[in-house]
């Protein structure tokens, strides 16, 4: 296998695909004559990485032995313990899946390639076979949500929780209405399946609003509309939502001019839509995170969640023997840290949660398509609304998630501001629970854990990503003491036909995830380590 990788590093580039090419990606090629070879390459990397797990064990949700009983004790805080606990064979799977991932022309070309390989009958076999026991068992709970139970009852005996997303998203083919209609259905349907196995414990369920729109086009001109119309915003492009946003949406708007009525009709479809998962999300006591988009599409995006956070994200209906019960988040917006509204944008969605009385649910991220939106902003002449440099981005992540930790503290419970910290940087986490321990939200015990206290409880979860950065969501189980798992993992999931175009995407969006120091090659280390250690254990017995 190294033999392969090796040899094909030296081989040139080739043409863009066609799916690269409708998702704009800044990866842009040469297209020179002499660089034809490389995708080809790269599938050829993908084959060679499924043929080198094949003989290996099938993966399993079952440890090896039984992970350590309290706090580690290791020097290095971040020393995973469940690595240990991995069957060789998905060791042996994730080494190959994150060594391919470190050559960037992989993650380029081999969307495009894979998405032509599935239309060839034959070749179609052999193609699903390989990726799904590669890329799709590293990064993919599975292909129902029924699936994923057994792999989070598991998590769940480590103290951690699951966030269950529908990975599917929109497509703009012939019968795309049917698939927008269906992907609603489904997504209730995962809601009712977190809620019967979470019951009374906050499950948590993610959704992609680009999934419930037949046309992606309505969200960039309606969004443009809404920027065009609003009063008073100071906030940085894309702005922030406003009362008038939600006006818009349901219709009562008063003195603008009509927005385009074949669009305004599939956005108001949509939040239809949205609404009845909301609505199945809060039947089944369960959280609902609503995921960010491209800046062109987030202000329907933001709109739609400003008017769910203010409908669902209310006080229950009973009180509290010691008085009324604060509102509690059900719907959660996605606040990306790489934007340079996002401080500003936060504290103005926190006014308005407190000025109308609902809880703000705050999903905290750095943020997925920074190329793209540095091509779109040039392309039309706009500033970027992107941070040019990475320490930008996190240290506008670490401050927005102070500002959230602090009116959680500041306000005891009485507002409901929660939040989920999505991060897979180590300096971001460690800045969570310094921010819990100076607030005053965690109480320190022997051993360096942090037990939450009550006005805390339920409204603190720090995520990453399932087959992503395992050491890390280790840590935060060890250290963080609760009723219910702070430490989470997000499972996507979905048939594998309808995940690939997720899989490459979310590559080639999440480069800065998976390349350079901390990404791909990290994990690559971390997992040959582990397997370099069970064999010098096996020799020398």
């Amino acid at each position: 296998m190294s033999f392969l990788l090796r040899r094909a590093t030296r081989l040139p580039i080739g043409s863009s695909s066609r799916l690269l090419t409708r998702h704009a990606s800044t990866s842009r090629p040469s297209g020179r004559s002499g660089h034809v070879f490389r995708p080809f390459a790269a599938v050829g990397l993908l084959s060679a990485a499924g043929l080198a797990v094949l003989g290996a064990t099938a993966p399993s949700r079952e440890p090896e032995s039984a992970p350590p009983s309290g706090p580690s004790t290791d020097p290095n805080p971040l020393t995973s313990t469940s690595i240990a606990r991995v069957p060789f064979g998905q060791l042996v799977r994730s080494y190959f899946v994150y060594t391919t991932l470190t050559f960037p022309f992989v993650v380029d070309y081999a969307p495009g390639f894979l998405e032509f390989l599935i239309k060839i009958p034959v070749v179609r076999s052999i193609t699903l076979f390989g990726v799904r026991r590669t890329f799709f068992a590293q990064f993919v709970g599975g292909e129902t949500a029924e699936e994923l139970l057994p792999l989070m009852s598991d998590l769940r005996l480590q103290n951690k929780a699951s966030i269950l997303t529908y990975n599917v998203e929109v497509d703009e083919a012939p019968g795309a209405e049917a698939q927008w209609k269906r992907n609603i259905e489904e997504t209730k349907r995962s809601i009712e399946v977190m809620g019967q196995y979470a019951a009374g414990e906050g499950g948590i369920v993610a959704i992609k609003l680009t999934a419930l729109v037949p046309h992606a086009s309505a969200l960039e001109n309606i969004s443009q509309y809404l920027l065009a119309n609003r009063k008073s915003s100071t906030v940085q492009y894309p702005g922030t939502p406003e009362q008038l946003d939600v006006a818009v949406l349901q219709g009562t708007a008063k003195g603008l001019p009509p927005p385009p009525a074949a669009d305004i009709a599939e956005i108001r479809e949509m939040y239809a839509g949205a609404r009845e998962i909301a609505r199945t999300a809060k039947e089944y006591d369960i959280k609902l995170l609503v995921d960010a988009e491209h800046t062109w599409f987030q202000p329907v995006v933001d709109a739609i969640t400003l008017a769910l956070s203010q409908e669902f994200n209310t006080r229950p209906t009973h009180g509290s023997f010691f008085g009324p019960s604060p509102p509690r988040a059900v719907v959660y917006g996605t606040y990306q840290s790489y934007l340079r509204r996002n401080p500003e944008h936060v504290c103005a969605q926190l006014d308005l949660a407190k000025a109308g009385g609902y809880a703000l649910g705050v999903k905290l991220v750095r943020g997925a398509y920074h190329g793209q939106e540095l091509a779109h902003a040039k392309e039309r002449g706009m500033p970027a609304p992107v941070w040019a440099e990475k320490p930008q981005t996190d240290e506008c992540y670490n401050s927005v998630a102070r500002v959230v930790l602090r009116d959680i503290a500041a306000n005891k419970g009485r507002s409901g501001t929660a939040v989920v910290f999505g991060t897979h940087n180590r300096e971001s986490v460690e800045t969570v629970l310094d921010g819990l321990t100076k607030e005053g939200l965690v109480i320190e015990e022997q051993g360096g854990r942090l037990r939450m206290k009550p006005e805390a409880e339920g409204r603190v979860a720090v995520a990453q990503l399932y087959g992503m950065h395992d050491n890390l969501t280790d840590y935060v189980a060890e250290r963080l003491v609760a009723s219910k798992p702070v430490a989470t993992k997000c499972i996507p999931y979905g048939i594998i036909d309808e995940v690939m175009p997720y899989l490459g995407r979310r590559a080639i969006e999440n480069k800065s995830v998976l390349g350079g120091t901390g990404g791909a090659s990290e994990e690559r280390r971390r997992m040959g380590a582990e397997l370099w250690r069970r064999i010098k254990r096996n020799v020398a017995l």
